[in-house]
């Protein structure tokens, strides 16, 4: 997993949340949760929220990409008892179609002809060129690729996702290919196993910090978070390397690829608004200034009491009391 970058991350925040005061009413007063008087209990909803809506939004995604209802179901099943993989695998070939000869035309400059005596005439204006012959080798190139899901270590049984096929020709000026003949590049494999997992029989996402857990430490340090970091940490890895297949191996030979600009793809992909930001939202009618550290003392105190207590039944009544934090932890994905 990358290194956190503090900066790029406040920065990121700080757009967010000039962007959500656009979408919002006047009377909602979205902010940091540093800037807010909150619960210890609040930091783990916030977790249990963020990541919740993570996960929706991934949901939306694959469904928005034609993955329908039953398919969604088939992945859940496979997740229960085996491992959930996405794959991305490709083929190319190259192979000779032609040669073609042309003519290539060189000007080397004009010059005014000599007379009589020597003397330059400004009427005979001569030209001068080269003209080659240049032999051109024209080659077909054909590339296939296709996403999908597999269960276990069966590729075969598969869920496919997207597939296509396209065929061009490259142009060279030397009879040795410009590609392999036959080219079946290694897999793009990710694991989607723990995204399946965090459905319930409904299909309705479903994530809990088990607070109980002698794993759980923090609202950020247990088992539940850093399994969710894990996966989206390789599903970035994954998507990048699927980019850099496209934009270094596949779009410089494409000709329709040449009269595309390329880079508006990542400039549209940057302005795209993810709503997934830690913000709380504070109400204007209560004090929210911070506790001072003789409160926070007394209120750390008073948690730690509750943990040795009956920690389901008092933590979720501290749930219900904190007024800063309103959310879910199980949402329909599909509406």
């Amino acid at each position: 997993m990358s290194e956190f970058d503090k900066v790029k991350f406040e920065q990121s925040l700080q757009h967010a949340l000039e962007r959500i005061q656009l979408i919002l009413d006047n009377n909602r007063t979205l902010t940091r949760p540093n800037n807010v008087k909150h619960t210890y209990a609040d930091k783990y909803l916030l977790g249990e929220f963020l990541t919740t809506t993570l996960l929706g939004s991934l949901f939306n995604t694959i469904e928005a990409l034609g993955v329908n209802k039953k398919d969604i179901q088939t992945l859940q099943e496979w997740a229960t008892t085996r491992s959930v993989t996405l794959r991305f695998a490709s083929e190319e070939t190259c192979s000779f179609l032609r040669k073609k000869e042309r003519k290539v035309e060189t000007n080397l400059g004009s010059s005014f002809a000599s007379g009589i005596l020597g003397r330059i005439s400004p009427r005979r204006l001569i030209s001068e060129k080269i003209i080659s012959k240049v032999t051109d080798f024209i080659w077909s190139f054909s590339y296939s690729w296709e996403i999908f899901f597999f269960v276990g270590n069966t590729p075969e049984t598969k869920i496919v996702l997207f597939s296509r096929t396209a065929t061009g020709k490259l142009t060279t000026t030397s009879e040795a290919p410009p590609r392999p003949q036959t080219v079946i590049n290694p897999p793009l494999d990710v694991s989607m196993t723990w995204l399946f997992q965090h459905l319930d029989p409904e299909l309705n996402i479903k994530f809990n910090i088990n607070r109980s857990s002698k794993r759980c430490l923090t609202p950020r340090r247990n088992s539940q978070v850093s399994g969710a970091l894990s996966f989206i940490s390789a599903f970035s890895t994954w998507e990048k390397k699927l980019e850099q297949y496209f934009l270094t191996d596949i779009f410089p030979h494409s000709v329709r690829a040449k009269s595309v600009d390329i880079s508006v793809i990542r400039g549209q992909a940057s302005t795209i608004f993810l709503p997934v930001v830690p913000l709380f939202d504070a109400d204007p009618s209560k004090d929210q200034s911070i506790p001072s550290k003789k409160q926070l003392k007394k209120k750390i105190q008073f948690i730690q009491f509750i943990k040795s207590g009956n920690t389901t039944i008092q933590i979720n009544s501290i749930w219900r009391s904190s007024s800063v934090f309103s959310g879910t932890n199980s949402i329909d994905w599909r509406n």
